[in-house]
């Protein structure tokens, strides 16, 4: 049985790495990208209710707006990332999907200083 495991698996191996280098694509993967496509399409349903919920929250606390656009840049930033990352990978292109991990996380650390610097003009003040 292990054997046959060891086989099966020696397989796809074999077979993905032909078709990356061929850069085609078969049914399967087709049918893996429609469905993270159709998933994809779900989350940004759920993310507008979730934009919803945020500008409620927003019309009841007294934060500047400005934290709530950036938080929100950062939470798609995020998703699209790692959505591409995941694509590429499906793809056999493994060195592209980490390139964009960590543009994505580079791009979530410069949107997010302007709360990092109040954050810490906050703890300057309550320290004063």
């Amino acid at each position: 049985m292990r054997g046959l495991f060891a086989l099966v698996k020696d397989f796809e191996a074999r077979y993905t790495a032909e078709k990356a280098r061929r850069g085609v694509l078969d049914f399967s993967d087709l049918e893996h990208l429609a469905v993270r496509l159709l998933v994809f399409l779900q989350m940004t349903d759920l993310l507008g209710m979730i934009l919803a919920g945020l500008q409620t929250v927003q019309e009841s606390l007294p934060l500047q707006a400005g934290y709530f656009k950036i938080l929100l840049k950062i939470i798609g930033i995020t998703y699209i990332a790692e959505f591409a990352s995941d694509l590429c990978k499906d793809a056999g292109y493994a060195t592209i999907a980490g390139q964009i991990q960590m543009f994505g996380k580079l791009t979530v650390l410069a949107a997010g200083i302007p709360v990092l610097t109040a954050l810490l003009e906050t703890i300057r003040g309550f320290l004063s």
